[in-house]
């Protein structure tokens, strides 16, 4: 399993993980969601296993101490441990760019997702009932946040 950055180039390839994982918008919507992301100051980072991307992690700055977080993992990965790296790693970034707090939502009936972000650290923040799907489906969705300590000095 090797863990890189992404780039705006690897949007064909976060729309088939997309799709794996039923969020399925267009690849030139998902490339422009990346690039924007990078342009504004975030960051995406993806997990490849012989060459495809079985996970990703996409952060975006929503003010100066804060970033959105998305995280997928492709359904025939998940519980290997990878979506916990992704989320360490959005922890790393966070502190090396002075993200204050986390911010994540999920939908309601993804139980493995909850389970993952409620291991590490992120807390109810809210609810959004209602939120329509890319496929035109409505769903309700949890609004979790995680507050970013400062790193202590070794």
């Amino acid at each position: 399993m090797i863990f890189q950055p992404l780039t705006a180039q690897d949007g064909p390839q976060l729309a088939d993980l997309g799709a794996a994982m039923a969020f399925a918008p267009a690849p030139q919507v998902l490339g422009e969601t990346l690039s924007a992301a990078l342009a504004q100051g975030g960051a995406a980072f993806g997990a490849l296993e012989e060459g495809t991307l079985v996970g990703a992690l996409l952060l975006v700055r929503t003010a100066p101490d804060a970033a959105r977080v998305t995280c997928g993992v492709r359904p025939s990965h998940e519980r290997r441990g990878i979506g916990g790296l992704l989320l360490r790693m959005a922890d790393d970034w966070a502190w090396e760019n002075g993200v204050a707090r986390l911010e994540i939502a999920v939908r309601k009936e993804d139980l493995v997702a909850r389970h993952v972000f409620d291991r590490h650290g992120y807390g109810s923040a809210g609810f959004r009932r209602g939120v329509a799907g890319p496929d035109g489906q409505t769903f309700d969705e949890l609004l979790l946040e995680k507050p970013v300590p400062p790193r202590e000095e070794a």
